[in-house]
C-alpha cells in the first residue's frame, strides 16, 4: 500500500494568512493597547518590536525550518532530526501547551460567539460600563451557555482542521483574514471619530522612556 500524502499549503499566501491567524488574537485588540498606554507608550512599542525582531522571527523561521525538514508531527520531527535524544520532549510540551492554550481560548472565542447574539439581539447596545459587566458576568455565570458556545468553537475548529491544510485551514484564513482587516479598519474609523480621540492616541503613542525597566521589558518580550 502506497503511502498516504500528506496535505500541505497550497500557496505561500496561505501560509501567511494562517501564520497571521494564529499571531493576531483577541488580545492584540482588547488587551495590547492598554498594554502600551500603560508601559509607557510608544517607548513600548519599540522595545516590543526589537523583542518580535530578534527573538520572534528567528523562533517562527525554526519553527518553520523544523516542520519543512521532519514533515510530521511536532514529536515525531524531533525524533527524526535528533534520535535516542531527549529532544522529543520538546514536541511534548509543545502539545502539553496547546492542549493548555485551546483549553481556554475555546472558551474566549466562545464569548466572541455570545456577543455576535447578543450584538444582533441588541441586549449590549448600551454604553454604560456597568451594564456591560453585567452582561459579562452573567455569561460566566451561566455555565451550560458557556459550555455550549465553547464546545460549538471546537466543533467548528474540529471541523475545519479536519480538511487539511490548503482546503481547512488555508480556505477559511484566506477568507477570514480579511474580513479581519475591514472589521479593524472600521473600528479605527469609528475610534477616531469618538470625543477624546486625540487624548486616546496621546496615552498610546506619547513615548515615556522613564517607565521602560526590566518589568516593561519582559512584559514586551512576553
Amino acid at each position: 500500500m502506497a503511502p498516504a500524502t500528506r496535505d500541505h499549503f497550497s500557496s505561500r499566501l496561505g501560509v501567511l494568512a494562517a501564520t497571521l491567524g494564529s499571531a493576531v488574537g483577541l488580545g492584540n485588540i482588547w488587551k495590547f493597547p492598554s498594554l502600551v498606554g500603560q508601559n509607557g507608550g510608544a517607548s513600548f512599542l519599540v522595545v516590543y518590536l526589537l523583542a518580535s525582531l530578534c527573538i520572534g522571527l528567528p523562533l517562527m523561521i525554526s519553527d518553520l525550518s523544523l516542520g519543512r525538514a521532519g514533515r510530521s508531527n511536532v514529536i515525531s520531527i524531533f525524533q527524526k532530526l535528533a534520535p535516542r535524544t531527549g529532544w522529543w520532549l520538546i514536541g511534548l510540551s509543545a502539545i502539553i501547551s496547546c492542549l493548555l492554550i485551546l483549553g481556554f481560548y475555546s472558551d474566549v472565542a466562545g464569548w466572541v460567539f455570545a456577543y455576535i447574539l447578543k450584538s444582533a439581539t441588541g441586549t449590549v447596545s448600551s454604553t454604560d460600563p456597568a451594564a456591560a459587566q453585567a452582561s459579562f458576568s452573567s455569561l460566566l455565570n451561566d455555565g451550560p451557555v458557556s459550555l455550549f458556545w465553547q464546545w460549538l468553537v471546537l466543533m467548528l475548529t474540529g471541523a475545519i482542521i479536519m480538511r487539511g491544510a490548503s482546503a481547512g485551514i488555508e480556505k477559511v484564513t484566506r477568507v477570514l483574514m480579511p474580513v479581519l482587516f475591514l472589521l479593524l479598519v472600521g473600528v479605527c474609523i469609528r475610534s477616531l471619530t469618538l470625543p477624546g480621540a486625540s487624548e486616546g492616541l496621546r496615552f498610546l503613542f506619547m513615548p515615556q522612556w522613564e517607565r521602560v525597566d526590566a518589568s516593561v521589558i519582559m512584559m514586551a518580550m512576553g
